[in-house]
Order: structure tokens, then sequence, then C-alpha cells
């Protein structure tokens, strides 16, 4: 392989340096609906598209121009000029209409490469930079870029089959348009993977050994897998959809040598219900600054520790949020009933700066795991009970109760903790024949369910 890089930057090399001397020819197919590259008769101008240091070849590949419903088109290079084995170099191809490129390689010499302007299946490797147009359709089956860039612009879609994949050597994808990952699909990028527009996947795998950056147009969703050895950066939104989805962002073996960053989120992660969403991580820590939902019946779930700082929010909407531990900074919000599964989740001090340090759980929560509240600080729960599994900890904060209930299952250290305790604009816990008003006739009603028909009695 590295022989091989050799000899094709030479070859570029030397192409590039005679560009200002070489002829430019214009090169249109012609020869129907299928046949070989190296079959002259198939060109107009009847000359195999193939630069030399005299000529270079502008390729356009037109299946609408020439009657049949699509062009396939085998690239081999036999009666080039030198003969080759299959390696045809020009400075660009244009295709439009419905267009199948096979065979060996494809370099392309130009900036802008190989462009697609309809719909394109590609089974073969390329060299250079490779762009789908808006409104072009194309269709990895499998495909290898070496030594470019992809671009999928606004408006353009990419295909990934099952079991097959698209990647993309010593180059980027840059998505502004949508790519589909379909079963046991694979996109994957030496470099950046950057995404502005929509990636769908459906049990496949979305890889980048450098960043991975979700932008904040962007959207990724479906189940399987995203993984990248340095970060996953989400300014959009990731969404699990269908079942479950990972991010992984880890080194691997050979970390600490290769950098890694983990996961950072300013936009918004997000299962929808009945799904997963899990991050593992090689880093301690993964800092939440933007917003984490859980919605039911599913779960999001970190196997690292997790920091929700000032300014972000976590929304639990009857799902389950899972941490090796929880630190909710001042100024950050955290809401919503569900399931907290955690060693500790620990609300911090306020601060002159964030006066706000404040958990509230409306609704029925479990916490399983240990709770510390710390100066300032207030764990507020209303319309509801919730139970908490491990030791309770309140050092001079607040255990605010509005028309709810908390049971410390795990014990209970009061270091000055203010307890409050009010009824709620839609509960009360001593309204007990739940008729929405606590008057007399709850007593009546709690001494003639409980006092008169105890076994005391």
């Amino acid at each position: 392989m590295f022989k091989k890089k050799l000899f094709l930057a030479a070859v570029l090399s030397t192409l590039l340096a005679c560009n200002s001397q070489a002829e430019v020819i214009h090169s249109t197919w012609v020869g129907g609906e299928r046949g070989h590259w190296s079959d002259y008769t198939k060109w107009d101008p009847a000359i195999i598209p193939f630069n030399t240091a005299s000529q270079q070849f502008f390729v356009t590949i037109d299946s609408n121009s020439i009657g049949p419903e699509g062009v396939e088109i085998f690239l081999d290079c036999s009666g080039c000029i030198p003969p080759g084995p299959g390696n045809v170099v020009v400075s660009q191809v244009d295709c439009y209409g419905k267009v199948e490129l096979t065979g060996s390689e494809l370099t392309l010499v130009d900036p802008n490469g190989l462009r697609n302007h309809g719909c394109l299946k590609l089974e073969l490797k390329s060299w250079g930079n490779v762009q789908n147009s808006p409104r072009g359709l194309l269709l990895a089956d499998p495909m290898e870029a070496h030594a470019g860039n992809l671009l999928n612009e606004a408006g353009a879609q990419i295909q990934v089959e099952g079991s097959e994949s698209l990647d993309v050597y010593e180059g980027s994808i840059q998505n502004f348009g949508a790519i589909l990952v379909i079963p046991n699909g694979e996109i994957w990028a030496e470099y950046k993977l950057e995404n502005s527009g929509l990636i769908e996947m459906y049990d496949g795998e979305c890889l980048a050994d450098q960043v991975l950056h979700n932008q904040t147009p962007g959207i990724i969703r479906g189940y399987g897998a995203m993984h990248s050895d340095q970060l996953i950066n989400n300014a959009g939104c990731i969404q699990s959809l269908g079942g479950s989805l990972l991010l992984h962002s880890r080194a691997g073996f050979e970390h600490p040598y290769t950098p890694n960053w983990g996961v950072i989120n300013t936009g918004r992660l997000v299962n929808s219900p009945g799904t997963s969403l899990t991050v593992v991580v090689w880093v301690p820590d993964v800092n939440n600054q933007g917003r984490i939902e859980v919605n039911a019946d599913g779960s999001v779930v970190f196997d690292c520790n997790l920091n929700n700082e000032p300014n972000a929010a976590i929304s639990i909407k009857g799902g389950t949020l899972a941490a090796k531990t929880i630190r909710q900074a001042a100024g950050a919000k955290f809401e919503g009933f569900g399931s907290i599964t955690t060693a500790c989740v620990t609300i911090e001090p306020n601060t002159p700066s964030e006066p706000n340090s404040i958990i509230r759980l409306t609704g029925p929560t479990n916490i399983v795991g240990d709770v510390n509240i710390s100066k300032g600080a207030t764990l507020e729960i209303s319309d509801g009970t919730t139970l908490v599994t491990g030791h309770c900890t309140c050092t001079e904060g607040t255990i605010h109760m509005i028309g709810g209930a908390i049971i410390l299952q795990g014990g209970f250290t009061n270091n000055n903790c203010r307890v409050i305790w009010e009824p709620g604009l839609y509960t009360n816990v001593a309204d007990f024949n739940v008729d929405g008003k606590v008057n007399l006739k709850d007593f009546a009603y709690f001494a003639d369910t409980w006092l008169w028909q105890t076994a005391w009695h």
C-alpha cells in the first residue's frame, strides 16, 4: 500500500506539473447502456479518457442524453497509453442520470474530482475528492475513497446498503444532505466526520478516527453505533430510534498515546420512548452543556460520571437516567420523574453568581443510590413520592416537599437540613378522600379507614 501511494503521488505530481501545458479534452460517453472504459469507440471524441503529460480529460457521463435507463461502465485501462491494470487517471468526472461505475480504481486530479448530479452507484476505489450535488443519490456498494474528501451537499442523498460500507481513507466526510445507513452498513472517515444534515442508521455504524462532529443543525438518529477515537462533539441532536444507539469514544489500548476527549454535548441527547442511548468513553467524566432528555420506557446511560453544568438541562419523562455519579451544578436544570440509577447524586452548593442549585422531581421517582444535598442546595419533590434507596446526607441544604413525600430507605444524615412541607397545586398528602380539598371530611375518612378499623381498636 505504501509503495502504491508513492507511485500515485509521483504520477499526480507529474500530471499537475504539466497542467498548464496540457491540452484540455472534454470527453462524453456515447457508448450506450454498458461498456468498457478502455473502448475508444464509446467516447466522443474517440479517445480513451486517460490523462497524460500532454492531455487532460474532463469526462461527462449522462444516461439521459443517450437514451437507456442507465449506464454501466467497467473501468479498465487495457487500451490506455500507457496501458495499466485498471487505474484510470483523469482530471474530473461528472455523472448525470443513472450511472454505475465498477472495476478497479479511478484517480481524479482536479480538485472537483468526481461529481454526481443524478443516481450514481459506485463499486470501486477512487482517489481524489467526491462530491454529491443537490438532488444527487450516491449508492455505495461498497465504495472506497482515498486521498480526498467526500462532500454530500444540501438536498443530496447517500445510501449505504446492507452489509456494505463507504470508507474514506486520508480524508473527511462532510454531510449537509441526508445519509441512510441500512442494516449492517457502515460509513467511516479516517479524518473527520462532520454532519450538518441528517444521518439515519438502522443497525448501522457511523465511525471516524478523528473528531465526529454533529453540528448545530445536524440530526443523527436510529440504532447501531457511533464511534470516534478522539471525540464525539454533539451540537445538534443525537437520538436513539427503533433500538439501542451506542456512542463510543475510546482510543483503545494505545491510550494515552492517542488523545481522547470522550463526548461533549452542547446540543440534545435524547432517547425515543422504548429505546436506549448509551455513552461509553475512556475519560472519567462527560460534561453536559446542552440538554439530555430521557423518555418513557427507555434509558439514557453514561458509563462514566455525568456533570450537569450551569445553563444545561436534564429532563426525565418517565425513563431511566443512569451514570456512575451525577453532579448537579448550580444554575443547571434537572427536572422530571422516573428513575435515577447512580452511585451518588450530588447537588452542589449555591454560589453568588449561580444561586439556583436545585433538582426538581415532579411525580413518582426512584433514586437508586445515595443523595448529597450541599449547603444552599435544594431537592424539591412535588406531586408524588420519591424513594431513595441509598443514604441521604443534607448539609445546610433543603428538602422541599410540595404535595409530595420522600422515603429515605437507606437512612438520613441531617446536618442542619431545612425540611419543608406544603400542599401542592394538584396534590396534598392530607387529602385522604382524594376530592381535591383538605377539610374535616378528610379527617373523618382517615379516622374511619385507619383509626377505627385497626386491629388494636
